[in-house]
Order: C-alpha cells, then structure tokens, then sequence
C-alpha cells in the first residue's frame, strides 16, 4: 500500500484540478490561511480524496523560517494553542485528519504537542507526523495517547529536479514493496504534478494506491506506526 500527500495545497484551483485528475486517491494537506483553503478542500472531497489539515508549526529558525499565519508556537500557553489550532481546523473543512507544516523545533516537545493531539484525537482526526526532525516526537507522543498515526517516510520533492523526483518515486516504491506499506509527501511543484502523471500507470500496477487514513489503520498498533 502506498499513500501520497500533497501537502501546501490551497493557494490555487489549478494545482488541485490537475492532481485530482489523476485518478489516483491523494490525500490533499491544506494551509488553513491559505488563498482557497476552502475550495480546494471541497474539490477534494467531491473528487473522492482526503483532505487533511497542513498545521503550521515552530521550525528551529523561527522567524528566519515562518510558517505562515495560523502556527503553534513555543511560547503558547495551552488555551492559546487549542484556540489557534480549532480555528485552523475551521478553516479547513472535512478534514480527516492533520499534519504539521515545518514543526522541526516544535515537534520536540511533548507537553506542547499532547494537547493539540489530544483535540485532533477528541474530533476523531488522525495525526500523520511529517517528519521534518529526525528527532519528532510526534509520533511517539500521538501513539502513546492512543491516535490513529503514522509518519512519513519519503518526501518526494525535497529537490525539485525531474531526476530527483523520479529517484524519490523508485525509493517510495522499493519501500512499499519492502514493508507492505510507504507514505510519500510532495507539494504541488509543476515538476512534482508532471511526474506523477507520467508514474501513474506504473504506480497503479506494482502497488495499491489508498488514502492516508488506510495506511494509518492498518499499521496504528503501537510501535508500527512509522
């Protein structure tokens, strides 16, 4: 099985439209301030695909680094952070669940993470940790309390080269045939979008193409989750 996010989505109806068109069951992770969050979310949804809300968070750097409006910071009081994080999830309507936008030094942090992901875990969302720190606690934390999780484990377009992605697609699928199972993020680059149009018919051939939340109830035991 292998799931495939797109995360950064909301800042047009092109990128959407053409992803959708596909044919493939992505997963759309949203930007709660962004541009047509609301649309595309809808679009997705009427196409048959998952949205996801992309949750923006404090990455090491900070504010060198922004994640855009709508983040968790470290220096939040609790009721601060559930007050940002409930209207993120307004912003983005039906989501099934959430993952962090940046978040490399806020994903460290347990006590700060527990309860957002104990609200995620009250709506009856998932948590995928996107792993942006090899040091993440989140996933660790959203199994401990009990979350539908898992993490990611190939970002397809961290270089936007055709090579780059092409060599991150080959990497997806020799995980998925290694494992059972892979969750790949990529964002929606013109790079990304054309290589997945052109990988779609072999994609649908060597693996079966599902939902994040597939992935995520199939492997949610604790200590499977990655």
């Amino acid at each position: 099985m292998v799931a495939i996010i797109i995360d950064d989505m909301g800042h047009g109806l092109a990128p959407a439209q053409r992803l959708a068109g596909l044919g493939m069951p992505l997963t759309f992770s949203i930007l709660p301030h962004s541009s047509q969050a609301k649309a595309v979310a809808r679009l997705a949804h009427d196409q048959g695909l998952e949205v996801m809300l992309h949750l923006p968070m404090e990455p090491k750097g900070y504010p060198g680094r922004n994640p855009g409006q709508g983040v968790l910071l470290l220096g939040m009081t609790r009721e601060r952070l559930l007050e940002v994080l409930r209207d993120d999830l307004a912003r983005v309507p039906l989501a099934a669940g959430v993952n962090n936008h940046m978040g490399s030094s806020f994903s460290l942090h347990p006590e700060l993470l527990e309860p957002v992901l104990l609200e995620i875990q009250r709506r009856g969302l998932f948590y995928l940790d996107s792993f942006t720190s090899a040091d993440s606690l989140g996933l660790a934390t959203a199994q401990r309390l009990g979350l539908r999780t898992g993490r990611r484990d190939v970002f397809l377009d961290h270089q936007t080269s055709r090579e780059a992605i092409d060599q991150q697609i080959r990497r997806l699928l020799a995980l998925a045939q290694e494992r059972g199972r892979a969750v790949a993020i990529g964002h929606p680059h013109p790079e990304t979008i054309k290589a997945l149009e052109e990988w779609a018919p072999r994609l649908r051939r060597q693996v079966i193409l599902v939902k994040v939340s597939e992935v995520l109830s199939a492997t949610s035991s604790p200590g499977q989750g990655h």
